[in-house]
């Protein structure tokens, strides 16, 4: 049996909306929390573009010394 992990990686799911000019309409961030210890725990961002735009989601890990792995990332596109 492996050991519980005691230390919480600095990681994320990430959205980032930008208009047709790369100015940013729309920054939102999900950490994870103290239930990811040893567990899964869902992210779930949701956004709704007004206008047309670019959207970048990511799953980032910006620990140097914990890993944090991310699973079945999905995107759903529903039409206005």
């Amino acid at each position: 049996l492996g050991k519980k992990p005691s230390e919480l990686p600095e990681a994320f799911l990430q959205l980032i909306a930008r208009d047709s000019s790369g100015k940013i309409l729309s920054y939102q961030q999900q950490k994870l929390t103290q239930a990811a210890l040893g567990s899964w725990e869902e992210l779930q961002l949701i956004y709704q573009a007004k206008e047309e735009q670019t959207v970048e989601v990511s799953v980032v890990n910006s620990s140097a010394r914990v890993s944090a792995y991310f699973d079945d990332l999905v995107l759903i596109q529903e039409p206005p």
